[in-house]
């Protein structure tokens, strides 16, 4: 059985023959510890960089916004690990089949799980609906489903409510089964586990019930979850109520973006903000001092 394991799996080698290693451990403790390793959902961060070409509160009908707007997929966390060696690196893409990142901006790929890992939108300028929804024409926007494939997309409330940066994700992401928002939290993760100030491997979520209050970057006093949550899901029922489909053939394509697609299951959770990077993530609060985005 050992010999059969050993052809298949990348040798682990001692680097340090005075010192105790991984690799004096039986191939199938080594595997078991591994697969424990990789076992976490990463949390992935998308950095989402769009060029502001508004001029006198104007919006750009031509399509620049989004043929100049940044899509960058940072480094999964577990990537750097993945580095060590050909069987961390074996294991790893075992856990993560798909290659997932190169049509982005920055051209690069990485080994993701799309069902299991979380991707953390992080949108830094605001569009609007029109911009990139000319003549309801969705699928002809150079971004349409540009984060097609990922099941578990996540963003701040500050995006999502108001209503439009919940359908610019839909845009983006139309065929996404979860829609997480997380609010940040100072050393939650300390909290959770107080033998420890430091992140853990494991990503942390802890669920938001509908009477948890939150504090958003652009309001000055607290408002349940709950009512975040309906006035987007009633957003989501609500999506093309004006704009109704002129014939079967509109009704089908619409189907495939975001004015008809199904609605994502929402969801809320708390998170240590250190996982996040930057609590403020939309960009909101410079949008509405400039009083341009609506």
């Amino acid at each position: 059985m050992k010999k059969t394991i050993s052809t298949v799996y990348p040798y682990l080698q001692t680097a340090d023959r005075t010192r105790s290693s991984l690799a004096d451990l039986p191939l199938e403790t080594i595997l078991d510890i591994l697969d424990a390793l990789f076992a976490p959902r990463q949390l992935i961060i998308i950095d989402i960089f769009g060029h502001n070409t508004r001029k006198r509160g104007e919006y750009d009908m031509e399509g620049k916004v989004s043929s100049q707007t940044r899509v960058i997929l940072r480094t999964p966390p577990l990537h750097i690990t993945a580095t060590t060696c050909r069987l961390f690196q074996y294991m790893y893409r075992r856990s993560r089949p798909t290659v997932w990142g190169k049509h982005l901006y920055l051209g690069r790929a990485y080994h993701v799980n799309l069902e299991h890992d979380i991707f953390y939108v992080r949108v830094h300028q605001e569009t609007n609906y029109a911009e990139w929804d000319r003549a309801g024409n969705p699928h002809l926007d150079p971004l349409f489903m540009i984060l097609d494939g990922i099941r578990n997309l996540a963003t701040s409330v500050d995006y999502i409510f108001p209503g439009l940066g919940l359908f610019y994700l839909l845009h983006l992401n139309p065929l996404g089964k979860v829609l997480n928002v997380l609010v940040p939290v100072s050393e939650l993760e300390k909290n959770v586990d107080p033998a420890s100030g430091e992140l853990q491997l494991s990503l942390v979520l802890v669920p938001i019930g509908d009477r948890h209050m939150i504090q958003t970057s652009f309001w000055t006093y607290q408002e349940e979850w709950g009512y975040f949550k309906d006035w987007s899901e009633d957003q989501l029922r609500q999506r093309f109520l004006h704009n109704r489909p002129s014939s079967e053939e509109e009704r089908q394509r619409w189907e495939r973006t975001w004015r008809l697609c199904p609605a994502p299951e929402l969801k809320a959770y708390l998170v240590d903000e250190r996982r996040l990077n930057d609590p403020v993530v939309s960009g909101f609060k410079d949008c509405f001092a400039h009083k341009d985005i609506f």
